[in-house]
């Protein structure tokens, strides 16, 4: 009875996703809304390989700020070349998790009220007070958990990763590297580069004896 009840909520769970997929396309919607960036937030499938990769590593390996336009749709052919190749990659990025917010709507979401990213911010350090915390993020690599993949995920809410944050255990998270030109003017301030995990597609934290997936 239980399994059966288990199975008509993952159906109707599924329906639902599937609804919101046919109204909302990957590439968003809205007045400033830039669809082909948004094909690449909204992925759907994982990587096929992953480079493991510190904060620290991360930073060094994508030059934080190429100073292209804040929209994809107005980059040149040849800037869509440089960064291009870098955005085929999958990365499993290891440190810990300074702060967790939930967006708010979004172009990229089609401005949905409920269906919005997480926000996260990754360092390789961590803190035991929460000010100094946040303070931190101008160092840190911003990640993205999408709509489509809290679906799969149910606990990756901001809640639960605010949790994980508080406990200062180290995580692993797994995802798309991108390239998000819209916010050079945080550099520094709430993000370390312009290069993100988005969508993050597989997040695991420490619990002493190995990794532990979050479900």
């Amino acid at each position: 009875m239980r399994i059966a009840r288990l199975v008509v909520v993952g159906l109707l769970t599924l329906t639902a996703f599937v609804a919101f997929a046919q109204d909302c396309p990957l590439e968003g919607s809205g007045t400033r809304n830039d669809p082909k960036q948004n094909v690449l937030k909204n992925r759907v499938t994982a990587p096929s390989s992953f480079e493991e990769m510190t904060v620290t590593e991360f930073k060094k390996e994508f030059k934080p700020d190429l100073g292209l336009p804040r929209r994809r749709e107005s980059f040149t052919d040849e800037q869509i070349d440089l960064v291009s190749p870098d955005e085929k990659r999958g990365v499993v990025l290891t440190g810990y998790i300074l702060r967790a917010v939930k967006q708010k709507k979004e172009n990229t979401n089609c401005g949905s009220l409920t269906r919005t990213d997480v926000h996260i911010w990754v360092y390789s350090g961590t803190r035991v007070d929460k000010e100094q915390r946040t303070g931190l993020r101008g160092k840190s690599v911003v990640v993205e958990a999408t709509p489509s993949w809290i679906d799969r995920h149910p606990n990756w809410t901001a809640s639960r990763l605010e949790e994980i944050a508080n406990d200062r255990v180290k995580v692993r998270i797994s995802g798309w590297v991108m390239y998000d030109p819209e916010h050079p003017n945080f550099m520094g301030k709430t993000r370390g580069t312009l290069w993100e995990i988005h969508p993050v597609t597989r997040i695991q934290y420490w619990i002493g004896t190995g990794w532990k997936d979050l479900d």
